[in-house]
């Protein structure tokens, strides 16, 4: 869960601040956003501008929105999901918890 507010750049870029709320059930969530989030360097996802792990706070660019794929037949979006998931992908053993080891520890609840 995160604050997240629209701002814009000195220069006029649209970008947001992102201050992140503290997670129990995962302490390092937040790190591991931001450590994928820089991998895939605004391939497939928003680019982390600047952070400060301290704050739990990162200026990152704003999410385009031009196509909103929830409002687009299922037909024209399940290439365009595959190809994210495809581009998104993270080899194993690379330290970042599984989402399938989330909704797990959610089941046992």
């Amino acid at each position: 869960e995160s604050l997240v507010i629209p701002v814009r750049l000195h220069d006029g870029f649209p970008a947001v601040l992102r201050i992140a709320a503290p997670n129990t059930d995962n302490p390092t969530v937040h790190e591991q956003t931001i450590r994928a989030l820089r991998a895939w360097g605004g391939h497939g996802a928003v680019r982390i501008i600047e952070d400060d792990p301290s704050m739990r706070a990162t200026l990152q660019e704003r999410l385009r929105t031009e196509v909103n794929l929830s409002t687009e037949p299922l037909h024209a979006v399940a290439p365009i999901w595959g190809q994210l998931v495809q581009a998104l992908r993270v080899p194993g053993g690379s330290g970042f918890v599984r989402v399938q080891d989330i909704a797990a520890a959610w089941l046992k609840r």
